[in-house]
């Protein structure tokens, strides 16, 4: 199992991965789920300056993304661009049908939420500098050291530069447990308006503890 730097040549099959993951959840056409998989994508790696996947066997099984505060290294991240004019056509064509509009709703919701955890771990004096903002691995290959090799990747990295703290934000609705389970805190919690079954949490953790 190789952790590298993300390629351009890997985005396809992150989608796919992404897709076969959340997907299923979706009553709409397949054309519709790969533009929801890959405007999710697409977004979180024009956003990260740190992206890595895991390969085995040749085949792409895994990617996390991050924003690390003041790392301007050229070598972990790709040129956006590409990546925001996909954000924009897909956006584009999930706001022709309901449900896609429904997804983009959504997703601003999620953005919003997000804004309002970070307003109080500011107001707790909780601060950070580096977030993973995605961490995913395909759905067959769960529980096969994917994710703890690519976030122990990170952690390393973060300490070699001298990151303090990282976060995450998650909700009910993803694997968030796993963060409880490797050391994470949960710092802040908050539950989403008009959804009683969900709330959403940032968690934290401190890059000198073990991974």
């Amino acid at each position: 199992m190789l952790v590298r730097t993300y390629r351009d040549d890997d985005f396809e099959a992150i989608v796919r991965a992404f897709d076969a993951t959340w997907g299923w959840e979706l009553d709409t056409d397949a054309e519709e789920k790969q533009a929801l998989a890959a405007h999710y994508v697409a977004g979180a790696v024009a956003a990260s300056n740190y992206t890595r996947v895991v390969e085995k066997d040749g085949r792409v099984i895994g990617i996390m993304c991050s924003s690390i505060q003041n790392m301007n290294d050229a070598r972990y991240r790709v040129d956006p661009v590409t990546y925001l004019l996909v954000v924009e056509e897909t956006k584009k064509r999930l706001s022709r049908t309901e449900t896609g509009r429904e997804i983009l709703t959504f997703y601003d919701r999620i953005a919003d939420i997000n804004r309002e955890l970070e307003e109080e771990l500011r107001r707790n004096a909780l601060d950070w500098q580096a977030e993973m903002t995605l961490l995913l691995c395909a759905p067959d290959k769960t529980c096969a050291g994917v994710g703890k090799a690519l976030v122990g990747d990170l952690f390393d990295f973060m300490g070699q530069i001298g990151v303090q703290w990282c976060i995450l934000k998650t909700d009910t609705h993803c694997a968030w447990e796993y963060y409880l389970k490797t050391g994470w805190t949960q710092a802040v919690s908050k539950p989403w308006q008009g959804q009683s079954d969900m709330r959403a949490f940032a968690f934290r953790k401190a890059v000198t503890q073990s991974n």
